[in-house]
């Protein structure tokens, strides 16, 4: 595959914190590296927010540093957000931040800031932070949540099944709660249907205008706006969604979803679940349990060490056929991730990143990744030179596809009285010619 290396909007050396060759980084691509230093417990979830990465998690410490729940990171050192937060997790990595109406929604436990002695600040609804201070969306009492998204613009929340969970009724209180999935109308939250067989409802994204949950059952549901529908039956946990070529994507503990072998991540098509060319393996428990775009691709992280049959630790990509690994790799599951300034960031419970070009690097539970961009064989002016589609666009060439190679490309002779580019000089050409005649315009003044 012809890559490229993709131009970032942060300092590389800023990001660099130990061991991992600055020279190298700044002109070659698939490389990655540890942001800040350590990380003192487990950070389940990462966000861009405000210029700046955010993590959430179950931590004590960053950079030596008492940082409790919450951190940001500068460009050269990650910062306590207040005085941090408290998480009542019930698993490493049920943490999720997420950017709404221009506030950072915290949900994963139960949720609640720190006053300057470490102290619960209880607040009510769900916990937000808006670059200054903390707020919450709703008056409600709220326990535990889990997963968050936005719906028809609206905020949705996932909630963990028992009995502290769920959301306090507007009318009724306790004694009937909000459980399963939340929607948040402006004014309350409201319970979306009928959700009393709902478990642990872990991963929401909407899909082709409706609202799709999927839960530790392994069940993923369609809310159509007037009721649930099962839509697949996986045999073990599903842990997050995704859409890919208008596509649903789900990742996962499972092995197998309506009787058809996925290894842990499945993709819909046409209403029929399918496999991605084998999915993948792990010498332990098998975990998909973050997805996201970035580079236009496709990319997972998890607990695995074989993607399409292929080496792949923990991180890896779609190329449209197959999985690939990323390079070098954390050794440890991968719990989230997300595109940063340009790159993919990614946390979890690993230590360090290791690959043949780097060796080992300690890698504090946090790491970014500088991509590459997918180039293609584009003829322009009569010569051929790989660039991406948009570049050979720019350029004013055709360009012959992803991962083609100008090897295996015949471009036409160059011919500047062919204005067109089809090969042939002739009267639409002149058309051409006689649209656009007069003064040029004064490329100074553009």
């Amino acid at each position: 595959m012809t890559r490229t290396r993709i131009k970032t909007g942060i300092s590389i050396a800023a990001l660099f914190t130990a061991g991992l060759n600055t020279t190298m980084a700044a002109s070659e691509c698939d490389v990655i590296f540890p942001v800040g230093g350590t990380v003192g417990g487990t950070p389940g979830a990462v966000a861009e927010y405000q210029g700046e990465l955010f993590v959430l998690g179950t931590f004590s410490s960053a950079d030596g540093l008492s940082a409790n729940g919450l951190i940001r990171f500068d460009g050269k050192s990650w910062q306590q957000v207040a005085h941090g937060v408290g998480i009542g997790s019930l698993y490493s990595g049920d943490n999720h931040l997420l950017e709404y109406e221009g506030k950072l929604i915290l949900t994963g436990g139960n949720v609640n800031p720190l006053d300057a002695d470490g102290q619960d600040l209880p607040v009510p609804g769900v916990l937000t932070w808006d670059g200054e201070s903390w707020g919450s969306i709703g008056e409600q009492a709220c326990g535990f949540t889990l997963a968050s998204g936005v719906y028809q613009g609206d905020l949705v929340i996932g909630f963990y099944d028992s009995n502290d969970a769920g959301c306090e009724h507007p009318e009724y209180g306790f004694d009937d709660p909000i459980r399963g999935v939340a929607r948040w109308d402006g004014e309350h939250w409201e319970q979306l249907g009928d959700t009393s067989d709902f478990d642990h409802v872990t991963a929401l994204i909407e899909f082709e205008g409706d609202l799709i949950a999927g839960d530790f059952s392994g069940v993923v549901r369609r809310w159509d706006g007037e009721s649930w529908q099962v839509i697949g039956e996986a045999d073990n946990r599903v842990y997050v969604l995704e859409i890919l070529d208008g596509d649903l994507i789900v990742g996962g503990r499972f092995d197998e979803i309506d009787g058809t072998i996925v290894n842990g991540i499945a993709r819909l098509q046409d209403g029929v679940w399918t496999d991605m060319d084998g999915g993948f393996s792990s010498s332990g428990a098998l975990r998909v349990s973050a997805l996201t775009m970035y580079n236009g691709q496709l990319h997972a992280g998890g607990r695995f060490n074989n993607a399409s049959g292929n080496s792949a630790f923990n991180v890896a990509r779609w190329t449209g056929e197959a999985w690939e690994s990323i390079g070098p790799s954390p050794d440890g599951w991968v719990l989230d991730l997300t595109e940063y300034q340009g790159m993919l960031a990614g946390c979890g419970g690993f230590q360090q990143v290791s690959g043949p070009e780097i060796g080992e690097v300690i890698a504090r539970r946090t790491f970014a990744h500088i991509g590459c961009e997918i180039t293609g064989a584009c003829c322009v002016d009569g010569g051929c030179v790989e660039l991406s589609a948009e570049d050979c666009l720019a350029a004013g060439g055709t360009y012959h596809g992803d991962q083609s190679i100008c090897a295996k490309v015949s471009c036409p002779p160059y011919c500047p009285a062919d204005l067109n580019n089809d090969g042939t000089v002739d009267v639409l050409d002149l058309l051409m010619l006689l649209n656009n005649w007069g003064v040029c315009p004064d490329k100074s003044a553009q």
